[in-house]
């Protein structure tokens, strides 16, 4: 069994009555990554008893989504497959006829989004909340159910638009102690670093190696799991390099190869699994 500290207490302690006393519809928390959101997420959902079709889990994006998952909340899914069902519907001219597609000759069809109702829910809860849209957050609020927005607000807002959680004079709890098992993390040390400002100097930090851009070497970009670096220029290089030295036959090909990974770098809601995860921004596979 976990046992909570007391600003995760205290947390779940507010969810637990803001549920069951408080008018208002959304309830808010935040915390740097190690500080245990999810570990608080799950404390909520089991006190207030609720079972797995009584809420509805699910992120902005499919990446997140599938850490939900990962973390034990097998439900979850993005939140536009949460809310929204693609239909097709027939192209029709202004007399009101089907359209015909002028190659195959079968009528042209578009897709709309229909809003879902959802039946048997009764909290939502939303992770990485900070980037999630004000459009999406009004959509959400529209379906008058209640919602667990948590995320980090340290992280980037959403790409041209206004953020809907995590803002404004709405009261949001912070977490800001970091926990046991995440303590000696050395990508938790350096983001604190970064967070505070405070300089990164070269070397080891467990797993992870701070080097400048001459030091690089291709073993190291070989047995690397993730090379970050702060430029669109240095990481259209590394990929380069990168497909050079694990796909030998890859000679300025720009698809593809067999068993490479890929990550999506735009939303198309049109395209999800059975399980309801969207090829969106941010969904990494091979």
């Amino acid at each position: 069994m976990i046992t909570l500290n007391e600003q995760q207490e205290a947390v779940v302690q507010a969810a637990v009555n803001w549920y069951h006393n408080s008018s208002e519809q959304t309830f808010q928390y935040d915390g740097f990554g190690g500080t245990g959101k999810s570990v608080v997420l799950f404390e909520i959902v089991r006190r207030l008893g609720l079972s797995t079709s009584e809420i509805a889990p699910c992120a902005y994006t499919g990446s997140a989504a599938l850490v939900m998952r990962r973390k034990g909340l097998l439900t979850a899914r993005t939140i536009h497959s949460l809310l929204y069902e693609a239909v097709e519907v027939p192209v029709k001219d202004r007399f009101g006829k089907p359209v015909l597609d002028p190659y195959f000759n079968v009528p042209k069809v578009r897709i709309q989004f229909i809003p879902k109702e959802l039946y048997g829910v009764k909290l939502i809860l939303i992770d990485e909340a900070s980037m999630v849209p004000m459009e999406i957050r009004k959509e959400i609020d529209r379906r008058g159910i209640k919602v667990i927005a948590c995320g980090d607000t340290h992280q980037l807002p959403p790409v041209a638009s206004e953020p809907g959680y995590l803002i404004g004079q709405e009261k949001v709890y912070h977490l800001t102690q970091i926990v046991r098992q995440a303590e000696g993390s050395p990508i938790i040390y350096l983001s604190m670093r970064a967070y505070e400002d405070k300089p990164i100097h070269k070397g080891c930090y467990g797993n992870v190696i701070v080097i400048d851009p001459d030091e690089l070497t291709d073993a190291m970009l070989l047995y690397s799991e993730i090379v970050l670096c702060g430029t669109n220029r240095t990481r259209d290089g590394l990929n380069a390099r990168i497909r050079e030295l694990r796909f030998p036959s890859y000679v300025n090909n720009d698809l593809p190869l067999r068993g490479e990974s890929i990550i999506c770098r735009k939303n198309n809601w049109t395209i999800a699994t059975d399980s309801g995860i969207n090829l969106a921004n941010g969904l990494v596979g091979r």
